[in-house]
């Protein structure tokens, strides 16, 4: 089966080792997670403006190959009941979670 792929994003103050466990969670819902803060900040040096500009476009280009969004985060919402971690996973044809097999998405 192919995999679709899944932008992740989340805050910035977000750590690496929070990232890899929200990547592995849309890894077993059936998704290859995109995540540049993860990936491309091992060889890009984000202080340096050109390479910043090229983070950005790359970022982008990632972005648009995506089947899906994933936002990772604690929601502070007065519609969630416990905040908590989340893993909310949108499709380009609306905000209703899903899965390749076409379930209801993980809300962690």
């Amino acid at each position: 089966m192919k995999r679709p792929w899944a932008y992740v994003c989340a805050t910035n103050d977000t750590n690496s080792k929070t990232l890899r466990g929200y990547c592995r969670t849309i890894f077993r819902c059936g998704y290859v997670p995109v995540c540049p803060r993860l990936q491309d900040g091992q060889f890009i040096v984000l202080e340096n403006l050109d390479e910043r500009h090229a983070f950005n476009e790359i970022v982008r280009d990632k972005l648009l190959r995506c089947t899906v969004l994933v936002v990772c985060g604690r929601l502070k919402s007065p519609d969630v009941k416990e905040p908590g971690p989340r893993v909310e996973v949108n499709s380009r044809e609306g905000n209703t979670p899903f899965l390749p097999n076409g379930q209801a998405g993980p809300v962690l």
